[in-house]
């Protein structure tokens, strides 16, 4: 006799597709279908399904709605999208993603639960709910990632009738542009509303002119900034109270318009640390108002004055871990208490003229640089008596070298040479880095 086909085994795997069948039945039939990732197909608006296809130079499917779990929503490079109303993308773990090269203007408020902008992606925030403007208003509901040289843009923030709120906590931001035409009252922060920008800081207009971008009052925080600081309008208020709010700056402060000040009774330090070994300071127009601020420069780092500013305030200090240069007919005026670290180095870089060496606070007698060098061409006039306890170099000439100390190592570099000998301490190297057959000079002294 044939065998029963019907035996239990055969029985269990037709119970298991069946149960297959009728879960993948299931699944689809409620519409929680597979998700689906959706590419920009121009500059059009976000907020029309007709603006999406599922591949990238188009030929797929367009979108039924913005509410399908996991939907992701990508802005291709070179598309430049704006809201024509508002768009919200709420299926649950769903995103809107803005790849490099691409934009995506908020006129309207966006809405989705995760939100990516890619390194060299732009995101514009020209939008409000309401009067103050609110963490809800940033799109991101869930987690909000900016890469580090990502780039947001506010234009708005609240309807410009109110108070406005800080900037939502706990956001690390790429480059950061404040760009606010209109605001009822100065934008206060609280120390935690903006603590982190990995690229640049661009203070361009900040509500008005009588309005302030302030980052604490009461509250002390810190704010570090990777890349430049650049203030161009706007007032850009460190502390507005009693706070002593840190301000990092990896990389040049540049000051073209605007207000940059510690308006409140806080001391403020502001260090330069991290981002590019050498940075600059430039304050060619606008207000700076450096009354509370401390200045300190890192091991490692050189900052070079590029304009001729004060730059350190009556009663405040700069300390110098790193090297500090003054460039080409800059002076960073004659207040504050200036101190040189163990490994610092003040360096002068004029290209022309003698740098005359005054009794000025940047170069003082006591806790001066441990190491010098003139990289210029125009080289220095020493015009009072300094020691150099480190590395003295010059590329330049060295005029009255009589009123110098040097106890460590003194090289003379092509074009280096001095006029009047200097004295040199027990323990101290003469080296020659020069052309062969450069001639003995002065530096040269027969009781060193």
């Amino acid at each position: 006799m044939p065998k029963n086909p019907r035996t239990p085994q055969h029985r269990l795997l037709r119970s298991f597709v069946f149960a297959l069948v009728l879960l993948m039945t299931t699944l689809l039939g409620v519409g929680a279908a597979w998700a689906a990732t959706y590419f920009s197909q121009g500059s059009l608006a976000p907020n029309l399904t007709a603006s999406w296809n599922t591949v990238r130079a188009g030929g797929g499917s367009a979108p039924a709605n913005f509410t399908t779990a996991g939907d992701i929503f990508v802005i291709q490079n070179t598309h430049n999208m704006t809201t024509s109303a508002t768009w919200t993308v709420s299926g649950t773990g769903s995103k809107i993603q803005i790849e490099s090269g691409g934009s995506l203007t908020a006129s309207s408020i966006v809405a989705t639960p995760n939100f990516q902008v890619d390194n060299g992606g732009t995101y514009v925030h020209n939008a409000s709910s309401g009067v103050n403007g609110v963490t809800a208003d940033i799109p991101g509901s869930t987690t909000r990632s900016f890469g580090a040289s990502s780039t947001v843009e506010f234009q708005k923030w609240g309807d410009g009738t109110g108070t406005a709120n800080p900037l939502p906590t706990g956001v690390a931001w790429g480059n950061l542009k404040m760009n606010v035409a209109l605001l009822a009252g100065s934008w206060q922060n609280n120390a935690t509303g903006l603590t982190s920008v990995a690229g640049n800081l661009t203070i361009a207009s900040t509500g008005g002119t009588t309005r302030a971008f302030r980052l604490t009052s009461s509250v002390s925080g810190k704010l570090t900034v990777g890349g430049d600081l650049t203030i161009t309008g706007g007032i850009f208020d460190i502390s507005s109270g009693s706070a002593a709010e840190t301000l990092q700056v990896g990389g040049n402060i540049n000051q073209s318009g605007g207000t940059f000040t510690a308006s409140g009774s806080g001391i403020c330090p502001v260090i330069f640390t991290g981002g590019s070994s050498s940075v600059t300071f430039t304050q060619s127009a606008g207000t700076f108002t450096n009354t509370n601020m401390n200045w300190t420069i890192a091991s490692g780092k050189t900052v070079a004055l590029a304009s001729n500013t004060t730059l350190v305030g009556a009663s405040r200090t700069m300390t110098v871990n790193g090297a500090f240069q003054l460039n080409q007919g800059t002076f960073p005026g004659n207040s504050g208490t200036w101190t040189y670290g163990s490994s610092s180095t003040l360096i002068f870089n004029n290209s022309s003229g003698s740098f005359g060496v005054n009794n000025d606070n940047y170069w003082p007698s006591a806790s001066g640089p441990a190491n010098l060098s003139v990289i210029g061409a125009g080289g220095i006039t020493m015009n009072v008596g300094r020691t150099v306890s480190g590395t003295f170099q010059t590329a330049a000439g060295v005029t009255n070298g009589n009123n110098l100390t040097l106890n460590g190592t003194t090289q003379i570099n092509a074009g280096g040479f001095f006029t009047g000998s200097p004295t040199y301490g027990s323990s101290s190297t003469l080296v020659y880095n020069t052309p062969a057959g450069y001639g003995v000079g002065n530096e040269w002294t027969l009781s060193g």
